[in-house]
């Protein structure tokens, strides 16, 4: 009977020990696939934070022409004419929709307007172009550009 009890006590000690070991094997298994993914998301991370500014700063673009659109199509007009291009410069140079951000990341971020062929003072169609360039803290920089066309007709005011 005593040598029931001893080869009993002896299993327990096996099983226990071979949990343990699936256990640990388990547990590093997983502590590599959490280690992998820090990597992965801070890349994501940075592609993520280019797309959504580039985004939003087209959505910013698209209303300022549908709200405002005169400036950009007399400045248009002046430079094509000849006259003078400070002026559409100047609509370049929006601070909201060209610059940089340095918190909560780095980024700069320049838009462009361009004019395409339609029936003078009856419509008027742009294409907005966005360029984006991301900075991560460790250095690895993303770019995202965005084009988008908006077509604008003129109604009278009555």
């Amino acid at each position: 009977m005593r040598h029931q009890k001893k080869s009993k006590r002896g299993m327990a000690v096996v099983i226990v020990l071979t949990l343990a070991t699936a256990i640990l094997i388990l547990g590093t298994a997983f502590l590599k696939t959490i280690r992998n993914q820090g990597g992965r998301n801070t890349i994501e991370l940075g592609a993520i934070q280019a797309d959504l500014l580039a985004e939003g700063i087209t959505q910013i673009a698209m209303l300022k022409f549908k709200e405002i659109p005169g400036p950009l199509y007399y400045a248009y007009v002046a430079k094509v004419q000849g006259q003078t291009d400070t002026p559409l410069k100047e609509y370049h140079k929006d601070s909201v929709l060209a610059g940089e951000l340095k918190t909560p990341f780095a980024a700069k971020f320049q838009t462009t307007y361009q004019l395409l062929p339609s029936k003078m003072y009856d419509d008027m169609n742009i294409k907005i172009s966005v360029v984006v360039n991301v900075t991560r803290p460790d250095g690895i920089d993303y770019e995202r550009n965005i084009e988008r066309t908006v077509s604008g007709v003129r109604r009278p005011a009555f």
